[in-house]
């Protein structure tokens, strides 16, 4: 804009402008165009980046394994780590050797089983997160529905002994007494997770 002998550049101009410098020509009716040097910059601040925003963890002893993340910090300084409303804590749950941060097993193995989120967060710019699918492939002990039951060898009394299982991920293989090995459809049935000891293989047993 013009007024009286003031020219206005807006704002509004300068901001399409590449960074470096813009030379504004300021042409007359007469004379020699005069020249305005505008230099152009950007201090606003860039967002950090992470080498990665997934990682996967699990919990089974032997597969545990620390995480280490590269930061891209364009020219901030990471502040905390945080997961939620907590704060981790430096040194304990995560290390930061150079631009490597790592997130430490002891950390990760307290998580629960499904995706943790933990944020990046900075001197300037966005946090960043990432996502940890928390895993846990350990072994689980298949259950009983019960561990005692009771049977009466009377002829009228007699009858099968019923058991739910809760497998955990697990088959069952076999149904032993002892050195015994008892015979599947015979001695019991299985049925889903039921497994039904029969009267007749339980009226042999000793009182």
């Amino acid at each position: 804009t013009v007024v009286g002998n003031t020219v206005t550049i807006k704002k509004s101009y300068l901001a399409q402008q590449s960074v470096g410098t813009t030379n504004l020509s300021f042409n007359f009716s007469a004379g020699a165009a005069q020249t305005l040097a505008v230099t152009v910059s950007d201090t606003t601040p860039q967002n950090s980046q992470l080498s990665q925003t997934t990682a996967s963890f699990n919990k089974e002893t032997a597969a545990q394994a620390d995480i280490a993340v590269t930061l891209t910090l364009n020219g901030n300084t990471l502040s905390t780590l945080t997961n939620g409303a907590a704060t981790l804590t430096a040194g304990t749950d995560y290390t930061v050797v150079g631009n490597t941060v790592t997130i430490k097993k002891s950390y990760l193995a307290q998580q629960s089983v499904g995706t943790t989120n933990l944020a990046f967060n900075f001197s300037a710019g966005a946090a960043q997160t990432l996502a940890v699918t928390v895993s846990d492939t350990t072994e689980q002990d298949s259950q009983l529905s019960q561990t005692t039951a009771s049977f009466d060898k009377e002829t009228a009394a007699q009858a099968d002994v019923a058991v739910t299982l809760t497998l955990n991920g697990n088959t069952l293989n076999t149904l032993t007494n002892g050195v015994a090995t008892l015979t599947a459809g015979t001695d019991y049935t299985v049925v889903g997770n039921t497994v039904t000891i029969k009267k007749s293989y339980l009226a042999q047993q000793s009182v």
